[in-house]
């Protein structure tokens, strides 16, 4: 034991840059086993995924709808079909919802959630919702159909997935039917599956052998088949620019087309009631077509919607349409004249974000700001809206409020002192289009497009008032201010500006970019620059004469740069975020990313945290690994201990639940490797003992993770 207390008295905050990735390790890992994404020398902490509604279904007997919206999904109490309100927003998968599935009889969730696969949720409490297992995706998940034991997923190049779903905490792949084209859509009648596949039209599966599923016949179709929908003995599917289109299904083995009914919009989802058929029809808003006489489909009625429809399911008397930024309830009593009932907001897209001790502050597209509680950065939740800003294209935080550069009417401000009640509380024209904003003191500073930089008194934040201004050339895209300086970037350069005189700001210094500048940070006597697909360093230590010091490539299109110690964190669009060692700004170098589910936006830095804001999957949470672990000086609800200490090379991870839960035991070595996860899955509530595999001689330590909490425990292998 004196040998154990002597090495812990030692450890260090560990900044060693030993490479370790996720996706080529022998145990490939994310934080949440739904997906292993690639990563290097970063982690997953948590997520705040919500985004725009895509697909929605419903629980009919306890008045219950499940919204999937960004990478999560809402479930509301139904019960008043007028005023629905919201229950749970405790689902958060790892990619973006494409479709989800409610299966009454055992109260599950499946979600097709596109990188991630297949994710099964117990709904047993709708208040709190337990991820009971996944199935990874060789390529994206973009719908599911439950029948019995087994979960059939559309899989896009990879067809139609057969998954045995008989243990739920562990779902297993047992079949496979390569489909021609995009397999996008699926229902099942029977012993088939009918899978709207493109413009490979609709294929019909044979499943009556889930694990030799068999293509028995199919049909073409001008338009691209989106989605399918079986009923007495036709399938209806969903045609893109070719509206609805009708097929017989009575010969499974040759299907044919006996039907058409243009749409004004783009068909993406189909749903049956009686003699309707109900489309989603994209910008064209929701299409009722009397299909009673499947050889002649007629539109004898529509709603048109205010987003993009895509996903449509019903009850007797309502239509739920997946509205892009809102699911809407339309009344559907009188078929020919549907009426709208209520409108569900749901996010926009995620654009820019900042953080201020335990608050994120999202910038979302057509939706305003959401405020983020973080003080637990495993489970963020929101915890308030302010619909006050359209085409939000910058985000910063001063002393009790956040300052919103929109792009359309100018600078935004909003009370968010009490985080909860956010509350636009001033605005100031500008007479460009804002495009970023940075505070310092009592200024607040707008790239303001062809404008130039706009200078703007805040002393008094609810009388905001333009005092200075500084013209340059081109278009001002991104600001940041330190001490007596601007900087500022168009779509050619670097600008340094001194404000020392607010009123009459004037250009100290220029310096040229090689590509097109999106995003600047500055710190220290250098500015930091995602220049497309490159991070640009320039020596501003003299500001009337910077100069490039550094540059490093980087994957994707850097659209936004943070900078925290030695290191600087890029949003890169596909290519994720991307961790750059700085701490020699003239040898730059790559040292890790994380790729995120969809298009890394904006980014902040919190510790040794970034916040990312992903275009459709709300904000992302990863920690840059190479600052160290830390054992756990807060004891946690399930006290997890690790013996022996030290140990011969074998030990035991004990802990204790207060009821059922995921849990997920990862195990580090000293310079933050994942080495092991012995174990991921459900575990029910009592005491609970996980061997850990044989390890040599060294230092790890043994984090646990359940239901947004974590305990880490440092344990000695002496061999």
């Amino acid at each position: 034991m004196y040998f154990l207390i002597i090495i812990l008295s030692a450890l260090p905050q560990f900044n060693l840059e030993v490479p370790y990735s996720t996706e080529n390790s022998s145990t490939a890992f994310s934080s949440d086993p739904a997906l292993s994404f690639d990563s290097l020398n970063v982690s997953f902490t948590g997520n705040w995924p919500f985004a725009i509604a895509y697909d929605a279904d419903l629980d009919p007997v306890r008045d219950l709808i499940f919204c999937g919206a960004g990478g999560g999904v809402y479930i509301f109490d139904n019960s008043d079909i007028s005023d629905p309100v919201l229950l749970s927003e405790q689902i958060h998968a790892r990619d973006h919802v494409r479709a989800v599935f409610y299966e009454g009889s055992t109260e599950r969730l499946y979600i097709a959630a596109a990188d991630a696969g297949l994710e099964i949720w117990d709904v047993q409490d709708a208040l709190n919702p337990i991820r009971l297992g996944h199935c990874d995706s060789p390529v994206e998940a973009c719908d599911v159909a439950v029948e019995g034991n087994y979960a059939y997923v559309a899989d896009v190049t990879e067809g139609l997935r057969v998954i045995d779903v008989s243990i739920p905490s562990d779902p297993v792949e047992v079949g496979i039917c390569i489909t021609d084209n995009f397999a996008g859509g699926v229902d099942v009648s029977g012993d088939y599956a009918y899978v709207a596949c493109g413009y490979g039209g609709l294929r019909v599966i044979d499943i009556s052998t889930p694990s030799d599923p068999e293509e028995v016949g199919y049909c073409l179709s001008a338009g691209s088949a989106k989605g399918v929908a079986v009923a007495d003995g036709f399938a209806y599917i969903a045609n893109d620019t070719y509206g609805l289109r009708v097929i017989d299904i009575t010969t499974p083995s040759n299907p044919i087309a006996v039907g058409n009914c243009n749409t004004p919009g783009n068909a993406n989802g189909v749903n049956i009631l009686g003699d309707h058929a109900y489309v989603a029809d994209g910008s064209s808003g929701l299409r009722v077509i009397d299909v009673s006489t499947p050889s002649n489909p007629v539109e004898v009625g529509f709603l048109d919607t205010d987003g993009h429809a895509k996903r449509v399911v019903l009850t007797d008397s309502c239509a739920y349409v997946s509205d892009y930024d809102a699911l809407v309830v339309v009344e559907i009593i009188t078929p020919s004249s549907p009426s709208e009932l209520c409108i569900l907001d749901t996010p926009g897209y995620s654009m820019d974000l900042t953080v201020s001790g335990d608050y994120a502050y999202i910038g979302v597209t057509d939706d305003g700001l959401r405020v983020i509680d973080i003080s637990n950065l495993s489970f963020p939740i929101e915890i308030g809206h302010c619909a006050v800003s359209q085409q939000v294209t910058g985000v910063a935080y001063a002393d009790g409020y956040v300052y919103f550069a929109d792009y359309a009417t100018g600078l935004h401000v909003v009370d968010v002192s009490i985080p909860s009640d956010p509350t636009a509380v001033a605005f100031c024209n500008t007479p460009g289009e804002p495009r970023d904003v940075a505070v310092s003191g009592d200024y607040a500073y707008v790239a303001d497009n062809g404008e130039g930089l706009r200078v703007i008194d805040i002393s008094t934040p609810m009388s905001p008032v333009e005092v200075g201004y500084c013209n340059i050339s081109g278009n001002a895209s991104d600001v940041d201010i330190l001490g007596n300086y601007a900087y500022l970037l168009n779509e050619y350069s670097l600008y340094v500006i001194d404000v020392s005189i607010p009123s009459n700001p004037t250009v100290a210094g220029i310096c040229s970019a090689p590509e097109i500048p999106m995003s600047v940070e500055v710190s220290g006597d250098y500015a930091y620059i995602a220049d497309n697909y490159s991070l640009i360093i320039i020596d501003v230590s003299t500001p009337s004469d910077p100069t490039e010091a550094g540059s490093c490539s980087i994957s994707g299109i850097a659209h936004s740069v943070s900078i925290s110690g030695d290191y600087v964190y890029v949003a890169a669009d596909n290519a994720g975020m991307r961790l750059i060692n700085v701490s020699t700004p003239q040898s730059p170098y790559e040292a890790g990313y994380y790729v995120t589910p969809t298009f890394a936006i904006g980014i902040d830095i919190s510790g040794k945290h970034a916040f990312v804001a992903v275009w459709t999957n709300g904000m992302q949470i990863y920690e840059n690994i190479m600052t160290g672990l830390e054992e756990t000086k807060k004891e946690t609800a399930f006290l997890l201990d690790v013996s022996p200490n030290p140990s011969g090379g074998c030990a035991t991870a004990s802990f204790e639940l207060l009821q059922m839960s995921y849990i997920e035991l990862i195990i580090f070595d000293i310079m933050g490797r994942i080495v092991e996860i012995p174990v991921a899955g459900s575990f029910s509530a009592g005491q609970h003992q996980v061997y850990i595999g044989e390890l040599p001689s060294g230092i790890y330590m043994a984090r646990l993770q359940i239901s947004g909490q974590s305990a880490t425990r440092t344990f000695a292998v002496i061999r």
